[in-house]
């Protein structure tokens, strides 16, 4: 196993969900790979203190200027990607009509505009 390998699977290593075969091999590899054993010690560590730490109470004007602030920005934002979507179908409808308008079905070509 490589440290990239090791790396890939770290997920699997920490939800108990490896093959048998996978854990031998990353044994030996943890065995001969001093960095990668570190490596998932600090893995291991730095999921154990996030768990630990909680979670944080937002200050109450904070919160209050949030719910006032966010639902006006994602209303423009979305009314920007609908004009958007408005206006790259207009063009795509233009590019179509065009298309076919100078298109020659019994020959399968185009006629000069």
């Amino acid at each position: 196993m490589t440290c990239k390998e090791t790396v890939a699977i770290l997920g699997d290593v920490l939800d108990r969900a490896l093959s048998p075969a996978t854990g031998r091999a990353l044994e030996a590899h943890l065995r001969d790979g001093k960095a990668c054993a570190a490596y998932l010690r600090t893995y291991r560590m730095t999921i154990h203190l996030a768990a630990r730490t909680g979670r944080v109470t937002m200050p109450p004007e904070l919160d209050r200027r949030l719910r006032r602030f966010l639902p006006a920005r994602l209303a423009v934002h979305h009314s920007v990607r609908i004009r958007r979507a408005r206006r790259h179908h207009a063009v795509r409808r233009a590019a179509v009509d065009a298309f076919v308008t100078r298109a020659d079905p019994s020959s399968g070509t185009l006629s000069e505009p």
